[in-house]
């Protein structure tokens, strides 16, 4: 399962991290024990001959995140009575106002950590998106209802959580911005003055009217949404610093390097001097009758008060699963692929953007991407064009799922091979425009940049425009906490069982004709209500 894959992921890392730590030990002089990590060999035991430590590899984005994730930390590493957490959750674009698959399975992600982990309490969670094209509902809230439907089905406690709605956010960018100003204005100071912690500082660094201890609390940031979307984020940040959408939250603090950053430097966590001035109109939520926002309130009543005060910021990457990369249909699996491969140049994006704008130079690793991402395309056109019709006949029975069907415009055989071969087409100006570049042979003049740059956007929007498989979801799968799982909860619908009420059809009939002294004849119980939507 994905638990099991996860935690031998996490024990893989630990063990390669301690065969890191050794080799700069014996780097340094010292000497290795018998027992030494680095003396295990591929079937975890001793090995005669000394193997070297070899490096953490970092070969794809899932990999970068999860080690992020393991040297940083989440949330667990993080708990202190001076640290705050900060669930964030991103939304998805709804379907005719409906909650989507995806951003069902980023919700559930939340819940199952209420669920699973009992210490898991973040002071504040927030959820991210505006109203789309065509709904009327905001993506943020639409995701709180799914969010509490969940919590008051499995039983989840909200006691103490704050809850802060964005529903103004148009993408990520803007919903960590609104989240940090939220953060920032409503709540360090009041977290600022709960916290025991206290940190000597120096004059010279505060200035001759600072007081020499100062109150300190830690802000951790808890950003949940599917895979690739957090790995585009997280390799964004460190491909592309001045691009990264993250810099918000380090903006909570100054640019002060922290001399125990560890081997990732200071833009993971940083501490900053951060003076708060109160705003008498400050806007306040609809929701101040939760207990967070109470005292989020109270705070804000002292007039004049200045909040002074050391603060630390981190952040981890809670993901969930992409749903419909493996899914049993050709042509959802087909066409997630497709989507998973337009989302993947998200990286390049950015660094194109910064270079077209004079921010930062070209990554020849994004050209190689590129590349590789133009290939594994063409690859899955030729599946189209192929004498195989299996795959043809799966995107038409899709095509004919009607209101069924999520985003994707007229999902035919026919307008996914046009829209792939216009992707393609726009890839390969692309990768010709920036090849001298990329091979480290020639120069490439702002003009060429500005052109592929537009094909590169052009690419991606037309693949999303026509793969995303992204559903509705059903009545039926509100409520479960995993998906096609048989041990998860699934309400909302809770259908009559046979064996109590014999025949539904024939139950359903009476009821219509006002008739149900008879349903006990049929297996049932005269005492019993009858329930058909609802819990006993």
């Amino acid at each position: 399962s994905l638990r099991r894959l996860n935690r031998a992921i996490d024990e893989r890392l630990r063990s390669l991290d301690k065969k890191r730590r050794e080799g700069e030990f014996l780097a340094s002089g010292g000497r290795a024990k018998l027992t030494s990590p680095i003396f295990e060999d591929s079937g975890g035991g001793p090995s005669a001959q000394y193997q070297a430590p070899p490096a953490v590899p970092v070969h794809d984005s899932m990999s970068s995140l999860l080690l992020y994730n393991h040297i940083q930390g989440d949330w667990s590493s993080h708990a202190s009575n001076a640290t705050y957490n900060v669930a964030l959750v991103f939304g998805k674009r709804l379907v005719r106002d409906q909650i989507t698959v995806e951003y069902a399975s980023r919700i559930r992600t939340l819940a199952r950590m209420f669920k699973e982990e009992p210490l898991f309490r973040p002071s504040l969670v927030c959820f991210c998106g505006s109203t789309g094209p065509g709904n009327h509902v905001s993506d943020a809230d639409a995701g709180y209802i799914f969010f509490r439907h969940m919590c008051e089905a499995q039983g989840i406690s909200l006691e103490g959580v704050s809850i802060y709605i964005d529903a103004e956010s148009k993408n990520e960018g803007e919903a960590i911005k609104l989240v940090s100003a939220e953060v920032r204005k409503n709540y360090l100071p009041g977290w600022l003055n709960n916290s025991p912690a206290e940190v000597e500082i120096k004059h010279d660094f505060g200035g001759p009217g600072m007081p020499k201890k100062q109150k300190k609390v830690s802000v951790h940031f808890s950003l949940v949404s599917t895979e690739y979307h957090l790995c585009n984020l997280n390799d964004v940040h460190s491909r592309s610093p001045r691009q990264s959408l993250l810099k918000p939250i380090e903006v909570l603090q100054d640019s002060r390097k922290d001399a125990n950053a560890g081997p990732f430097g200071s833009a993971f966590q940083r501490s900053s001097v951060f003076e708060e001035e109160d705003d008498d109109n400050m806007p306040y939520s609809a929701y101040d009758e939760e207990p967070g926002f109470n005292r989020r309130k109270k705070v804000s009543q002292s007039k004049g008060q200045a909040v002074h005060g050391v603060v630390e910021t981190s952040w981890s990457f809670q993901y969930a699963t992409y749903p419909f990369l493996y899914a049993q249909d050709d042509a959802i699996a087909f066409l997630g692929k497709c989507f998973l491969l337009g989302e993947e140049l998200t990286p390049l994006l950015a660094n194109m953007k910064g270079v077209v704008d004079q921010k930062e130079f070209f990554q020849r690793d994004n050209y190689l991407m590129l590349a590789s991402i133009r290939r594994s395309l063409v690859s899955h056109v030729e599946r189209l064009h192929s004498k195989r019709t299996e795959l043809k006949q799966s995107l038409k029975e899709y095509s004919k799922g009607g209101s069924n069907r999520g985003p994707s415009k007229a999902t035919t055989t026919q307008n996914v091979v046009v829209t792939l071969e216009g992707a393609l087409l726009s890839l390969g100006r692309c990768v010709d425009l920036v090849r001298p570049a990329g091979l480290l042979v020639s120069s490439v003049s702002r003009g060429d940049w500005t052109r592929a740059l537009r094909a590169l956007e052009k690419s991606m929007a037309e693949i999303r425009r026509s793969c995303d498989p992204d559903r509705p979801l059903r009545p039926t799968e509100w409520g479960k906490l995993v998906d096609d799982e048989a041990a998860t909860l699934d309400i909302g619908a809770e259908m009559m069982r046979p064996n109590r009420y014999g025949d539904i059809r024939w139950v359903i009939e009476n009821m219509a004709d006002g008739d149900i002294s008879s349903v006990n004849a049929k297996g049932g119980h005269q005492d019993d209500d009858l329930i058909v939507f609802g819990d006993e």
